[in-house]
């Protein structure tokens, strides 16, 4: 199944191209990846414990998932898929610990 593209059954017969792309998962998921640098380093600016290792290393993981997630084979390794769905999580959930550490500062 392609991550490429939004499914729907009107998204193939209404929308462009770029416009399924938009809504695809793989564009949701890079563009959070994305997010969680830009925070980061914003994080860091406010005067957060995080170094420029740390936002290099999230940078390299980022691209490594990227890379990941776009090889069709992928597709077909289910356990492959779950691990990386975990770590998706991990992520996340580093995410809402960061918005709460954020909220903090601003307050």
């Amino acid at each position: 199944m392609a991550h490429d593209r939004y499914i729907s059954p009107f998204s193939t017969r209404y929308a462009s191209d770029e416009m399924q792309y938009t809504f695809s998962d793989d564009n949701k998921f890079r563009t959070w990846r994305r997010l969680w640098i830009a925070l980061a380093k914003a994080e860091q600016k406010q005067g957060l414990d995080i170094t420029d290792e740390q936002i290099a290393e999230l940078e390299a993981r980022i691209s490594e998932i990227d890379t990941e997630m776009s090889d069709p084979a992928i597709g077909t390794q289910v356990a492959k898929l779950q691990e990386l769905t975990k770590e998706q999580a991990a992520c996340q959930e580093q995410l809402e610990k960061l918005y709460e550490q954020w909220e903090e500062l601003a307050e």
